[in-house]
């Protein structure tokens, strides 16, 4: 009879640090990873005086530049500022936007305590506004409300990891693939391993 596979949470690697991720998926034994379903529908961007919508590839940058943010910067002790995650993301705006969606779920809190400089710098299509609004949020920290983020809807993704290198089956129900895949690939580079 197979031994019961190991667990990891993408919500505990986020509240405690890479280090989580690390441990669960050195060894070469089989792993279940829980992934949650993240806001990944109908985001848009105001840019060039008309609205982006973003697709699903720029959904799941944003999706793995903040798990990875959150997760290094517990790592550290300490809570991520936005520019961290929007550097990662590789787009300031639509890092704001994100944002700014998680904000208005209940997911995390805005940077520095300034929520109306996040949906100004988000929503304008003045792009001296949003220079403006981006640089009051910029340093500031922002926190991910895990016990909210670990209420969503969930997903476990089953993988395994042989010779520095994880593969994974990306069967999910409750997410689009692109958002569970994001949080795997953000947990597997935080530990330094390779994606299959």
């Amino acid at each position: 009879m197979a031994a019961e596979p190991r667990r990891l949470d993408v919500a505990e690697v986020m509240s405690s640090g890479p280090q989580t991720a690390k441990q669960a998926l050195e060894s070469e034994s089989p792993i279940v990873i829980r992934v949650y379903a993240l806001p990944a529908d109908g985001l848009r961007i105001r840019a060039r005086k008309r609205v982006i919508s973003l697709d699903e590839g720029s959904i799941a940058r944003l999706v793995y530049a903040l798990v990875t943010s959150v997760a290094s910067a517990a790592g550290e002790g300490r809570r991520p500022r936005f520019r961290e995650f929007a550097t990662a993301a590789g787009d300031w705006k639509a890092a704001a936007a994100y944002l700014a969606r998680l904000v208005e779920e209940g997911l995390a809190t805005p940077p520095g305590g300034d929520a109306a400089s996040l949906f100004m710098a988000a929503n304008t299509m003045r792009q001296k506004t949003y220079e403006h609004r981006i640089a009051r949020i910029a340093d500031g920290e922002f926190e991910v409300n895990i016990d909210r983020l670990a209420g969503l809807p969930a997903d476990e993704i089953l993988c395994v990891q042989r010779g520095g290198r994880v593969a994974c089956r990306y069967i999910v129900a409750n997410m689009p693939r692109s958002v569970a895949k994001a949080q795997v690939r953000a947990l597997i580079s935080l530990a330094g391993l390779k994606p299959a």
